[in-house]
């Protein structure tokens, strides 16, 4: 998308580019040449306090105008608690190199209606500025997660 959109799009291999811009798993710019990034997004499939750590921290340390953090979790008790803590971790930050920056993170969790094994998926979401304020709050319907050429017949 980001190339139709005439963005430079590095990813990594499992997202079916050539190769990670530093450290990064998605990163969109406009130019090779610009001091920032347009996007920079990072994925961890597992809700751990090593995300906070590892792919929070890199979002943090780079000057990105839209940081994008997609995780997932089974334990919704910890969704608020993940949320207070990224906040935390932005507010600790220095946003005063880079104001405009926003940052978008995404939970996904299983929907309580869902049967074991069906390939649904729900995400909760903050939006948070440069200050960690909170900007906007969202939660999606039911997605399915596969692709018509893997559902069972």
């Amino acid at each position: 998308m980001g190339e139709e959109l005439e963005f430079i799009v590095y990813c990594g291999k499992s997202y079916g580019g050539s190769g990670e811009y530093e450290r990064i798993d998605v990163v969109w710019k406009k130019t090779a040449n610009q001091s920032f990034l347009d996007l920079a997004m990072e994925y961890e499939n597992d809700i751990t306090t090593d995300v906070l750590e590892s792919e929070l921290q890199k979002l943090i340390d780079f000057k990105a105008l839209i940081k994008v953090l997609i995780t997932q979790t089974t334990d919704l008790e910890f969704v608020e608690k993940f949320f207070n803590d990224v906040k935390d971790k932005i507010k600790k930050a220095s946003a005063a190199e880079f104001p405009h920056q926003r940052y978008l993170v995404m939970i996904g969790f299983p929907p309580e209606d869902r049967e074991p094994h069906e390939p649904f998926v729900q995400f909760l979401g903050r939006v948070f500025d440069s200050k960690a304020s909170i900007m906007d709050t969202f939660e999606s319907s039911s997605i399915c997660t596969y692709r018509s050429s893997e559902r069972k017949r």
